[in-house]
């Protein structure tokens, strides 16, 4: 039995950053919508979102913005949501975490195999 295709976004100015991150995660076999621009992200979506990783600290509409439209989008409601940040300390990131409903806040930096871990974590929950 072959399972359904998963969909994941990750959303995040720094694009060196959203390169490393999408090429890692096709290459782990997992196809990666990126985003550099918040507001890019939901006129262009036209499936259902699985995972999303997303930015907290960018211009325009910030991350907790983003998340909070993509909580009341049909096809990213039931999204499973990392928040990454690298101002906001643990602490904050626990008082905003029931906030936003959101699965953990990654705090960069970052490495590649932290976001295949969080994938590998909502497969395993989730019986992907």
């Amino acid at each position: 039995m072959e399972t359904a295709k998963k969909v994941i976004l990750i959303i995040d100015d720094d694009e060196d950053f959203l390169y490393e991150m999408g090429e890692t995660l096709h290459l782990s076999g997992y196809p990666a919508y990126t985003f550099s621009k918040s507001d890019q992200v939901l006129p262009f979506l036209r499936e259902k979102i699985d995972v999303a990783f997303v930015d907290l600290k960018m211009e325009g509409t910030d991350g907790l913005q983003l998340v909070g439209r993509m909580r009341k989008h049909p096809l990213t409601r039931e999204a499973r949501i990392f928040c990454i940040t690298g101002f906001y300390t643990q602490e904050e990131c626990k008082q905003l975490l029931s906030n936003y409903l959101v699965e953990d806040f990654l705090i960069k930096p970052l490495r590649p195999l932290d976001i295949i871990t969080c994938i590998e974590q909502v497969r395993a929950v989730h019986n992907w």
